[in-house]
């Protein structure tokens, strides 16, 4: 019928459904984690129609054999588009892999409406009194990551008002 692209949206979805539904692994390799978000990226892309932009930057390839929880990228990547892009109408979300003193180091780079020092602060610390559901995901893989590799293992939050924001 002329819709270029269903084919592959589809194919994306159901490998993501996939993998949400029947793997029940909580640590994969750091190359199964890019498939997942690859997955994901290609469908907001379309849903953005095109107006998102994903980039990569492995230091090196053998990094992707790094074991990893599951899903502690795609919750960041989607808060960079819906949080930091949407409401610029476009941008540019990069996804870097390197390694520092023996330590896999990911960050995930956006160009959009950035976030206020406040803004961070209340995405890291959430009081339970207060959870929102628009909290919940930086804030899951932020204890993830302190429960699987220890406090010296949390996420950071870099941004510049207006600018970029950088989740590492």
């Amino acid at each position: 019928q002329g819709a270029h692209g269903i084919a592959e949206m589809i194919t994306s979805l159901s490998r993501m459904l996939e993998e949400i539904t029947k793997d029940t692994r909580k640590i994969v390799p750091l190359s199964e984690e890019l498939s997942t978000v690859e997955d994901y990226f290609l469908i907001q892309n379309y849903r953005y129609f095109g107006n998102i932009a994903f980039e990569k930057e492995i230091a090196d390839p053998t990094l992707l054999d790094t074991p990893v929880p599951r899903f502690i990228i795609q919750p960041i990547i989607e808060n960079a588009i819906f949080h930091g892009i949407e409401p610029k109408g476009k941008g540019t979300v990069r996804l870097i892999i390197s390694e520092q003193e023996d330590t896999i180091r990911i960050a995930i780079r956006d160009d959009g409406v950035g976030m206020s020092e406040e803004k961070i602060n209340s995405l890291l610390i959430i009081d339970p009194e207060e959870a929102r559901l628009d909290k919940v995901g930086i804030h899951n893989v932020n204890q993830r990551l302190l429960h699987t590799y220890g406090e010296a293992y949390r996420l950071t939050i870099k941004s510049v008002p207006d600018q970029h924001t950088e989740v590492t």
